[in-house]
């Protein structure tokens, strides 16, 4: 089932994401993390699957899982929403 995020990109329609994942810069910079980490971080923060952002990135779903296993090594955290929840409460 594809989310209402991905359809719009798929459709050729702008996907905001949540305005709070603006916040990301500071906090991502002071953990380290890589541009594409960060990406990939504010699309599942947005909602969508592993799935979806693979096909908006133009990669393969082992690639978004790898760099979301990326984010939880280095934010030490066990799963996404924690990783989400840290970078927010920590910018």
């Amino acid at each position: 089932m594809m989310t209402n995020a991905a359809r719009r990109v798929v459709v050729g329609q702008a996907w905001d994401a949540p305005a709070n994942v603006e916040m990301f810069g500071a906090a991502a910079d002071r953990f380290g993390l890589s541009r594409r980490e960060v990406e990939v971080l504010r699309l599942s923060a947005g909602g969508l699957t592993a799935t979806a952002a693979a096909a908006i990135l133009g990669v393969t779903e082992a690639t978004i899982k790898f760099h979301l296993a990326g984010v939880r090594k280095k934010l030490r955290v066990r799963n996404t929403a924690e990783a989400i929840t840290k970078l927010l409460t920590a910018s």
